[in-house]
């Protein structure tokens, strides 16, 4: 017969603390993938943020205004320079509103 060196109370606290380790990383997993998500949301509502503002600057009831729309877009461009859609959008934008618009009316 093999003779165990540990005590009963020592294997269920192994047991336990193996146990503890498994949900502790479940909850480590969990909290990353919440944290990925809220990432993801506030790049969405940046997004969003500067393509809001581009509309209204472009509808305004006085008339656009093409220094604060350039800097909208350019802001746009720069901080999701790696998104082609993007990219493709606004390539023709910074162009355009380099040229004056004629007066609204």
């Amino acid at each position: 017969p093999v003779v165990s060196t540990q005590s009963t109370g020592e294997v269920e606290y192994q047991g336990q603390l193996e146990k503890s380790k498994v949900v502790l990383e479940k909850v480590r997993e969990n909290i990353q993938a919440q944290n990925e998500s809220y990432d993801r949301i506030l790049i969405a509502r940046r997004l969003l943020n500067l393509t809001t503002d581009i509309y209204e600057t472009a509808n305004a009831a006085t008339g656009p205004d093409n220094t604060k729309l350039k800097e909208t877009v350019d802001c746009l461009r720069s901080e999701f320079s790696t998104d082609s859609l993007i990219d493709a959008v606004t390539s023709s934008m910074t162009s355009c509103l380099s040229v004056p618009l004629p007066p609204f009316h």
